[in-house]
């Protein structure tokens, strides 16, 4: 039913219904001293992480296929390498 009909009140949402209808989690703790208005402001105004983990998944694939990602065995030989020009 809509909201209004059959005796079902209209309301606003609360500032945590807004975040996990957004995905973000539940724990998430505004100062004391923020006002109802700007809760909902910021929550606005967030990327949620849904939207962040996809973003950063398609910037992976993008500069994967541009920059060659080292090996870890790479990485590790170049450390290795670091460790014993390092001043004891």
């Amino acid at each position: 039913p809509e909201a209004g009909d059959d005796g079902f009140p209209e309301r606003v949402l609360s500032v945590r219904e807004v975040l996990a209808i957004t995905g973000f989690d539940l724990n998430v703790r505004f100062p004391a001293s923020t006002a109802r208005a700007r809760r909902y402001q910021m929550v606005a105004n967030a990327v949620s992480p849904q939207v962040s983990r996809a973003v950063a998944g398609v910037v992976r694939e993008m500069l994967a296929e541009v920059v060659p990602v080292p090996s870890r065995t790479h990485l590790d030989s170049e450390t290795d390498a670091l460790s014993a020009t390092a001043p004891v």
